[in-house]
This record gives structure tokens, sequence and C-alpha cells, in this order.
């Protein structure tokens, strides 16, 4: 498991963390099923390729996030709601506060 975050540590700039270690997990159970541990590899090697293989395929099959329509709205107002809230309060609000104040249900 450590194996997974290390790598998608040096990606998580570009596509949301949990996303890729979810993927790296998947491709991780992956190599253990087809590693032959009467190579004598080491398992680390072929399961960091795996892991790296895999990442990389879904920042290349990912590319942008695109949301919808509407959640991209709901994240305008309450991003606007935010700004207007602390300041008019002088602090950030709570997601109840937000959510009275941007009038989105929480």
């Amino acid at each position: 498991m450590p194996l997974v975050k290390e790598i998608v540590r040096h990606y998580c700039s570009r596509v949301e963390a949990a996303e890729l270690e979810q993927v790296g997990y998947l491709a991780l159970v992956e190599a253990a099923t087809q590693h032959d541990y009467g190579s004598g590899q080491r398992f680390c090697v072929t399961a960091s390729y795996a892991v790296r293989q895999a990442v990389r395929k879904e920042l290349r099959r990912s590319g942008s996030i695109v949301l919808p329509a509407p959640v991209q709205t709901a994240l305008t107002k309450l991003h606007q709601a935010t700004a207007c809230f602390e300041q008019q309060y002088g602090y950030a609000p709570t997601a109840d506060e937000l959510a009275v104040c941007s009038q989105v249900a929480n």
C-alpha cells in the first residue's frame, strides 16, 4: 500500500489523488495475480511497474475533469457565498452557515 501512495504522490497534482490510488490498488492486485514467483524477479519490481503503467494510463484517459453544468453552477455559487460571508463576518463559514448563505442543501 505505501508503494501505491508513493507512486501516486508524483502525479497527484494533475488528478485527484484518491482516484489514482484506487487505480493503483487495482493494478497492484492484478500484478499479484500475474506475478511469476518462480522467475526470480522480485515482486516489488513487477508491482511498481504495473502501478506506474496503470496510473499513467488513467492520466492519459482522464485528460481533464469536466463537471456537469449544474455542479459547476453550484460550485460557483458556493465560492461566491464563501467570499461574501468571509467579507461580512471576518471568518470562514462552517458547512451549515455556507449552506444557509448560499441556499444550497447540504
